[in-house]
């Protein structure tokens, strides 16, 4: 639960050949970005990223604004990046 009493996003990290793939599920709030912003840390040297949004809920500019930042900091560490599964409508 995240402070709202709302059912708070998870960030998990599988190992996908020689890189990872990191799961995002659940919403991707304001309320649930510090969460979500603190388990995404140590990412330096992991290979091709894979960025799994197929089980993302709800989705507002601050969960967009993560997406779009990690990505980018990924890049300028030299890491490719990918995204997978958003669903074609969010509101």
């Amino acid at each position: 639960m995240n402070e709202a009493g709302a059912a708070a996003g998870e960030v998990t990290f599988e190992s996908a050949g020689d890189g990872r793939m990191i799961r995002f599920a659940g919403p991707l709030l304001v309320t649930d970005l510090g969460a979500l912003a603190a388990g995404l840390k140590g990412l330096e040297g992991a290979g091709p990223v894979t960025l799994d949004l197929s089980k993302a809920g709800a989705m507002d500019t601050a969960g967009a604004w993560l997406i779009v930042t990690l990505r980018r900091r990924l890049k300028a560490e030299g890491v490719e990046t990918r995204v997978e599964g958003p669903a074609t409508s969010r509101r």
